[in-house]
């Protein structure tokens, strides 16, 4: 589905998300037991990249010019191409052809936009916001000690 309005984050429930945007989801790659494929397909992070929306949007385009499927609306059109265009280098007080993976973000720091995995950046730093020992109790008690360590691991290296 594409995304018709802004919608805020609240994560790990509910994912920024940029009017004009197809859903793309960032997967962790869980491996070796079988249930670890449950946690491969439940928890996902929405990306809000061009790629996703720019190929999804030519896919839609192809299939109605060339099979039966029905013509995408102006309204997808517009929002689709506002988001795509939107992705062009900030930097430049030009038109210019550079453009960014994912949307662009002021950085006092920086002094300039920077292209920014806006909900990898909040799952990040919502980290920072949990007390890990009661979730590291409840997966060992499931008998997901290998996730626990995964978790640490991946915390050690934030």
């Amino acid at each position: 589905m594409q995304t018709t309005k802004y919608n805020p984050a609240v994560p790990p429930f509910v994912w920024t998300k940029f009017p004009g945007v197809y859903e793309s989801d960032v997967k962790m790659y869980f491996h070796g037991a079988p249930v670890d494929s449950t946690l491969r397909y439940v928890f996902g992070v929405f990306d809000n990249n061009m790629f996703a929306t720019a190929w999804v949007t030519t896919c839609l385009l192809e299939a109605y010019k060339y099979g039966k499927a029905p013509k995408p609306t102006a309204q997808m059109l517009d929002l689709s191409i506002n988001f795509i265009m939107d992705h062009r280098n900030k930097n430049l007080n030009y038109t210019n052809s550079i453009m960014a993976f994912w949307p662009q973000l002021y950085n006092e720091k920086a002094k300039g936009y920077v292209s920014t995995p806006v909900n990898l950046l909040e799952l990040f730093n919502s980290t920072y916001l949990i007390d890990w020992e009661p979730v590291y109790k409840e997966l060992d008690k499931l008998g997901l000690q290998h996730v626990t360590e995964t978790i640490k691991r991946l915390l050690a290296n934030r």
